[in-house]
């Protein structure tokens, strides 16, 4: 499968789960810290499951989205800044012969990646289990 081909403008906004004074705690988890984000990019959007990747020492969220596409952004420096701006990769999720999906067959839900760094990724309306090489985070 091809690496992501295309740069897309990525807005990344900070956000807190407590508007006022609040607990940060929902149950026994801690909210550490969220992100709102935004494109123009008209694909953009969806992301329906995400993984956290390593790679040249920083931190990537690789997703991919009920339209049919990959999205991968690094995580922000927490730098307290309230809006970023970044560049974000995107690209279609291709099938075995190398087109990328359509129709029916676009909705990505789930992505697991494996320990040689196979990801996995179920789909809805046609279920299905698609397994990728690592070099789609390229």
């Amino acid at each position: 499968m091809s690496a992501l081909p295309q740069t897309v403008p990525l807005v990344v906004k900070s956000i807190s789960v407590c508007r006022n004074t609040c607990s940060p705690m929902i149950g026994e988890l801690q909210f550490l810290r969220g992100w709102q984000l935004g494109s123009p990019e008209v694909s953009f959007g969806g992301l329906s499951t995400l993984i956290a990747t390593v790679r040249d020492g920083k931190t990537h969220l690789l997703s991919a989205s009920d339209k049919g596409h990959w999205f991968s952004f690094e995580i922000p420096a927490d730098s307290g800044a309230q809006s970023t701006m970044q560049i974000g990769q995107m690209g279609p999720i291709k099938d075995a012969s190398g087109r990328p999906v359509q129709g029916d067959m676009v909705d990505a839900e789930g992505l697991a990646q494996g320990p040689d760094g196979e990801l996995f990724v179920s789909f809805e309306d046609r279920q299905r289990l698609w397994s990728f090489s690592q070099g789609v985070l390229a």
